[in-house]
């Protein structure tokens, strides 16, 4: 097995209209912490790559642009690449250059929300994009030229970084600390060694939201996953930190509890969520048992469909006339738009990936916001092997609803109403989505033997 890292600062050099939050009505007022790129290439009978941004997401048009470029650079097939986002809300949402692939109602060049997305410019967005990709392929080439024999090694542990947000009430689901829920507490810890066992890079995976500070923060941050990198760093001297995202669609901060709701911490406070993140990862790196990744790599990749059920008229009515809140009006009166205009859209275009890295360690990606429940029930469906299980992967548009998540309603089930859909996904999003896992570890299970 081979490998190499590299990273490099992605913080805009001027203000931005950051990503993340509503209640923004501002550019970006500095810079609190380094926003970066980080790439990770793995060799083992074929390339993988990584690429983490910390960025709240990107759209299709986005990951297409950045994946074509690597592929006419290095041959890179677009399963074995795989766009990673860390989701900070402090940061902004990226776009490429096709216009028809846009998530749309943001630019980073905007001073305010727009009702009208046909009236933004994305000059500003399209220059940043191409830095973007021309940054990538420069420090992929880096690697390709680092490339050195070593070892990777997994270990997991647990985490009290997270808390769910769903909270069960008699009139429905409250957005609220809930303790008791169950969530995926899992940390997942992978190094890659040289040749002497000494650890080069260091990549950690949980699921939260990188929110513990809230709509009144206007600094570019990396939050307090990205404090933890560089805590871990100054601690690990020489080595990378990068941090995977996993299914934090419906996770927020612990560190962000506030009785019986949440709170927007100070930069000191969101560090000190850091800081403790940080400790559990060092936790696990001393006392983990950890477990040898030798491969040979397999990887696929599919796009999928998850269709919505038919339009809700009545819930659209309530949503227009204003008692769901301020927010849920706007946006209703978006999608009204985009019906008049014959662009009110029905389904979402859903990239699912695996990486099988060895007989037992599987990566699964999923695109979009998936919520807690996605990674506990993959995990129990493969109770013989060790699951990495990443959301915000390849492009992020819309949290992913289970099946409970849409009999239970709730911001993750109604968020399609933000983003120009009339109604909720279909019931059978789930399935859906477990079924293209399920056919793809099948897929790489069969071929794997076959080459033996």
């Amino acid at each position: 097995m081979k490998f190499a890292v590299s990273k490099q600062s992605m913080t805009p050099t001027q203000p931005v209209f950051m990503a993340g939050f509503g209640g923004r009505t501002r550019k970006s007022e500095g810079v609190l912490d380094e926003l970066y790129i980080k790439t990770v290439l793995l060799s083992a009978g074929r390339d993988l790559l990584i690429v983490v941004f910390d960025a709240l997401g990107a759209d299709r048009g986005f990951v297409l642009g950045v994946k074509e470029a690597l592929y006419e650079r290095f041959g890179l097939e677009a399963a074995d690449v795989l766009l990673h986002f860390t989701h900070t809300h402090a940061s902004l949402h990226l776009t490429g250059e096709h216009s028809e692939l846009r998530r749309g109602n943001y630019s980073l060049g905007q001073d305010s929300w727009h009702e009208d997305s046909s009236t933004i410019d994305y000059t500003e967005d399209v220059v940043y994009y191409r830095w973007i990709r021309d940054t990538v392929v420069a420090l992929v080439k880096r690697c390709y030229a680092e490339l050195q024999p070593g070892s990777l090694k997994l270990a997991t542990g647990r985490t009290r970084a997270a808390i769910s947000r769903r909270r069960m009430a008699e009139d429905g689901v409250q957005w609220a600390p809930a303790p008791d829920a169950e969530i995926d507490d899992e940390l997942t810890v992978l190094t890659l060694t040289d040749e002497q066992d000494q650890v080069k890079a260091v990549l950690f995976n949980l699921g939260c939201h990188p929110t513990a500070m809230g709509s009144d923060n206007y600094l570019l941050s990396s939050e307090f996953v990205g404090h933890a990198c560089k805590k871990l760093e100054e601690e690990r001297a020489g080595e990378v930190v990068v941090f995977l995202q996993g299914s934090a669609g419906d996770l927020k901060p612990r560190h962000s509890v506030d009785g019986d709701g949440f709170k927007s911490c100070t930069p000191e406070e969101m560090r000190a969520a850091g800081d403790q993140l940080a400790g559990e990862v060092s936790q696990a790196l001393a006392k983990g048992t950890f477990v040898g990744i030798e491969g040979p790599f397999r990887s696929m990749l599919a796009s999928i469909d998850l269709n919505t059920a038919p339009p809700d008229e009545l819930l659209m009515a309530s949503l227009l006339s204003g008692e769901s809140g301020e927010y849920y009006r706007r946006a209703a009166q978006r999608t009204i738009m985009a019906e008049r205009s014959g662009i009110v859209k029905t389904k979402l275009p859903l990239y699912v990936q695996t990486w099988m890295l060895s007989e037992r360690v599987v990566l699964v990606a999923l695109e979009s916001e998936i919520p807690t429940e996605y990674s506990l029930k993959l995990k129990r469906d493969y109770p013989d092997k060790l699951l990495v299980v990443l959301g915000y992967s390849n492009g992020v548009y819309s949290y992913i609803p289970t099946r409970k998540i849409l009999e239970e309603g709730g911001y993750e089930a109604d968020h399609p109403f933000t983003i120009g859909f009339k109604s909720r996904f279909v019931q059978e999003t789930e399935e859906l989505i477990l079924h293209e896992v399920s056919r793809q570890m099948d897929a790489e299970r069969l071929d794997n033997q076959q080459n033996r």
